[in-house]
């Protein structure tokens, strides 16, 4: 039992630096405001690393695998920097073979292709975490916006819905009201977007500009 627990401490790791380095590289190259992005993806990475500080330790064995899986699980550890997204992704797909259940490595399956330009297949990733958990709000703001990408940046329907029910659900989260805001600037009344504005502000920390 504990050889397996020190495992999935080691995975856990590695999607905390996975997370952490996503929401870096997504600040550099979104269109959405970078605090936007950081703002609503930190928690979850503190989180999953909160369950690998009390689980386990860096130094301590994991449960034998393919030499490939604890290479770049090392590498992660390690040298977080160096990963590349094909080697990101390898480590998130080994986690839904051993979780089939989890949401999750499909949240960040989804964050990765997205950040790659396949929004697609991202999409599809965000819909098989709400499978998994239809309550997941990274996954419906994911797929949200893997929709006003693939809509070329327009915020339909289905994508106004996802943020809606995201900003029901955790309403302190400035990421889907950003987008509601958008939504609104882009319909009929435009002028009906300046409450949803004036909201984002008051959720954003106040030494931002």
């Amino acid at each position: 039992m504990m050889v397996l627990l020190f495992a999935l401490a080691g995975l856990s790791a590695a999607f905390a630096v996975i997370w952490i380095l996503l929401a870096v590289r997504r600040a550099r190259t979104d269109s959405a405001p970078p605090r936007l992005l950081l703002a609503g993806m930190g928690g979850a990475a503190l989180a999953t690393l909160g369950v690998y500080l009390l689980v386990g330790q860096p130094e301590m064995p994991g449960q034998p695998r393919e030499g490939r899986i604890l290479e770049l699980q090392a590498k992660a550890a390690t040298d977080p920097g160096a990963m590349t997204r094909e080697e990101m992704l390898t480590l998130l797909e080994e986690q839904t073979q051993r979780s089939p259940d989890d949401p999750r490595p499909h949240v960040f399956i989804g964050t990765l292709l997205a950040d790659g330009g396949r929004d697609a297949d991202a999409a599809r990733a965000f819909q098989a975490a709400l499978r998994r958990d239809p309550d997941n709000v990274d996954a419906m703001v994911g797929l949200g916006r893997a929709l006003v990408a693939l809509e070329d940046q327009t915020v339909g329907a289905q994508a106004r819905a996802l943020f809606e029910a995201a900003a029901s659900a955790r309403p302190q989260d400035p990421v889907p009201v950003f987008y509601l805001a958008l939504a609104a600037a882009q319909g009929p009344e435009p002028a009906s977007a300046a409450p949803l504005w004036q909201r984002l502000l008051t959720l954003l920390p106040a030494e931002d500009p």
